[in-house]
């Protein structure tokens, strides 16, 4: 008697439909009742069976509406912020997730249930809002500031699962998925840092080389044309005062990283790349095979690869 009063009141209810996350309370609280109802009636009553039934058309109504919120933020074509921040869309769809992540931590669902609808939760918020952001990236951004970008956005992603133990597997994929963005943001910055500071041409002449051929007989290897470069490169590294993004020596707009985990780990992986770039040149100009001469070091002014390496660290 109970089923077909019941069932038309609920769907009187989602007419017109209600938010995303109370649709998802919704579905929970359906959940939660039919569960108690089982054990109080029984597995053969009716009741906990239509409870069952309106939390499928609950999270239906939700997947629904949020593919339709999905679609709308596709329609408006967003554009990245100068600040290379997530854009709108991600920002209040994690608002929204959080809630959800809430809900799902104090149901009463069992851990292989609660796992496999998170996974479903999950994949309908997160997969669209990633493609949504490398889509914008694609069209709008050059490629290292694609790689920052994409890097906030997936953070952005991670946030609002990070207290919840059950999400930790995602958690940590996505920690991946950004920490690999930011690889490949210190490779193009790396690049970037070293053609400032003169020695990119000169690494790129010292790898590609015939090993045969005495380095100082390479064009563009020359003794003099080599202290040039190792002399500008040692003002700059030598030459004091902090760093700015405006310096040859800083990672190209690496403050706009918004992790710090993940802005200080740019910043190492540079000073880095630069020390070992001015290693390979420093024991290329003692390498005797390189027929530079013994005064060479002393006409170069060649530094302490150790020293460079430890104030780039501290410096970058």
């Amino acid at each position: 008697a109970l089923c077909r009063p019941f069932r038309v009141r609920f769907e009187q209810a989602l007419e017109p439909l209600p938010p995303v996350v109370i649709l998802y309370r919704l579905a929970s609280l359906l959940d939660f009742y039919a569960t108690v109802m089982r054990s109080q009636l029984g597995e053969d009553a009716a009741f906990p069976d239509m409870l069952l039934e309106c939390n499928t058309v609950a999270m239906y109504a939700f997947f629904s509406s949020w593919k339709s919120k999905m679609d709308e933020f596709r329609a408006t074509g967003v554009r990245p912020a100068d600040d290379l921040s997530p854009p709108l869309a991600v920002s209040q769809s994690m608002a929204r997730l959080g809630e959800i992540m809430s809900t799902l931590d104090t149901s009463l669902m069992e851990d292989e249930a609660r796992d496999s609808q998170i996974h479903a939760v999950v994949e309908v918020i997160l997969t669209p809002l990633m493609q949504l952001c490398s889509s914008i990236a694609s069209k709008t951004l050059p490629a290292l500031e694609q790689k920052i970008f994409l890097a906030n956005c997936v953070d952005a992603l991670r946030s609002p699962l990070t207290p919840y133990a059950f999400a930790a597997p995602r958690v940590e994929k996505l920690v991946q998925e950004a920490d690999s963005y930011i690889d490949a943001y210190t490779q193009l910055a790396s690049t970037a840092v070293l053609r400032r500071c003169g020695l990119y041409e000169r690494l790129r002449r010292l790898n590609e080389r015939d090993p045969d051929v005495p380095l100082s007989c390479v064009a563009g290897m020359d003794l003099e044309s080599l202290s040039i470069s190792m002399k500008n490169f040692y003002s700059m590294v030598f030459g004091g005062g902090m760093l700015t993004d405006v310096d040859p020596l800083s990672p190209p707009k690496v403050t706009l990283i918004q992790n710090l985990r993940m802005r200080n780990r740019a910043r190492a992986a540079v000073a880095d790349a630069v020390s070992a770039a001015h290693d390979a040149l420093y024991h290329a100009v003692l390498d005797m095979k390189n027929e530079y001469g013994a005064d060479a070091p002393s006409a170069v002014g060649l530094r302490s690869p150790d020293k460079v390496a430890l104030i780039l660290k501290g410096r970058l």
